[in-house]
């Protein structure tokens, strides 16, 4: 995409998109995503290449993020925590979800749903894939507090 594409406005709901994703509709009525090809996607970032990890929000709608983060083995996501629930999926992979009080094992399939407030970070035991999700009402939105990787969350 050209420089002056990705200068004009666009919906709030909606990205810019990249020179290694395409623009893409935050908040349709319907959104259908074929997860292998967005894990695959996630994987070119430049940002995974560099970090280990790398997420593309899927959904943001209101009071509602999806975001997809793949995460390469021994690579982890820095410690964050919100104010409200937060839902781990692992979608492909072995992850360690820890918290200052436990470690704990998703294989492919497994999901851990933690309570507001409970600090974390996501550790991949092999290559892996997380979908993370998370819902609040509007006035806890306007004064949530995220830790770690703020922009992925928000973007």
């Amino acid at each position: 995409m050209g420089q002056a594409a990705r200068d004009l406005p666009h919906p709030r709901h909606s990205t810019t998109g990249s020179a290694e994703r395409p623009p893409q509709d935050l908040d349709a009525p319907i959104l259908r995503f074929k997860l292998a090809d967005e894990i695959a996607l996630v994987r070119q970032d430049v940002e995974f290449k560099q970090n280990g990890h790398s997420a593309k929000v899927l959904v943001k709608d209101g009071e509602t993020r999806l975001v997809l983060i793949a995460i390469e083995a021994g690579a982890h996501v820095p410690d964050y925590q919100v104010e409200h629930r937060v839902a781990i999926e692992a979608l492909t992979g072995q992850v360690n979800v820890v918290t200052p009080t436990q470690s704990i094992a998703l294989s492919a399939g497994e999901l851990v749903s933690l309570g507001a407030e409970i600090a974390h970070r996501i550790e991949a035991r092999e290559d892996s894939a997380v979908l993370l999700t998370f819902a609040w009402n509007e006035s806890e939105r306007s004064s949530q507090s995220h830790h770690g990787f703020r922009t992925n969350l928000e973007s």
